[in-house]
């Protein structure tokens, strides 16, 4: 049985996760008090002693690529590159919006992942969920002004930026979301899932995704 790390640092709530057999084995958050880096390593060597794991243990690396935080997607990518070089560990390079949307507390139907692009720019994306599979319907983008109440009440809004995003909602007349941080355990599970799927000799380097790169044209559904 695969034992799987995931990592996902892209928000203030990182998250280091452990995952075998498609069962939880541990879980750890990042105190986002400190910076990603000076924590990170630490929790995970006491995840691991929590679960009676030595990094030799591992099958797998999944790491949440973002968009998020420039600064912590950069710490999570190399934290997983580090240990998967060292330990010639698999890597798998998971969306962290993907994961966001896995773990959302829609059971199915469409969900419009939000995030704070900061300089008032909003970026959205939009994804069918049935139960646990995920169908993205269309890449996270920026969002134009007038476009963002079409898409909002699209379907259920799930976001980690709830707060500085509440003025733009709320003045759309829209007074629910889903306050929710992509987790690790959804990047470990994925990662499972991935290396079910793809030889180990073919899964790539995992690239991050950040913010300022997306700029798709595509129509939401």
């Amino acid at each position: 049985m695969a034992k799987i790390l995931g990592i996902e640092t892209s928000t203030a709530a990182g998250t280091l996760a452990l995952v075998e057999a498609g069962r939880a084995a541990g879980e750890a958050e990042i105190d986002t008090r400190l910076n990603h880096s000076a924590r990170l390593l630490p929790a995970l060597d006491e995840l691991l002693r929590g679960a009676g794991w030595e990094i030799g243990d591992l099958d797998g690396v999944g790491a949440g690529l973002g968009p998020g935080s420039f600064t912590g997607i950069r710490v999570g990518l190399a934290a997983a590159r580090g240990l998967a070089l060292g330990g010639s560990i698999p890597l798998v390079g998971i969306g962290s919006i993907f994961a966001l949307v896995r773990g959302s507390a829609a059971e199915e139907g469409i969900v419009i992942p939000l995030l704070d692009g900061g300089g008032g720019r909003i970026y959205g994306g939009c994804s069918r969920k049935t139960g646990f599979a995920v169908e993205e319907l269309a890449p996270p983008r920026v969002i134009g002004e007038g476009e963002l109440e079409d898409l909002a009440r699209g379907g259920h809004i799930i976001t980690p930026d709830g707060a500085r995003l509440r003025p733009r909602l709320e003045e759309l007349g829209i007074r629910e979301w889903e306050d929710a941080f992509p987790r690790a355990l959804e990047i470990a599970l994925l990662t499972e899932e991935k290396m079910k799927n793809d030889p180990a000799d073919q899964l790539q380097n995992a690239d991050p995704i950040y913010l300022s790169n997306l700029n798709y044209n595509v129509s939401f559904v």
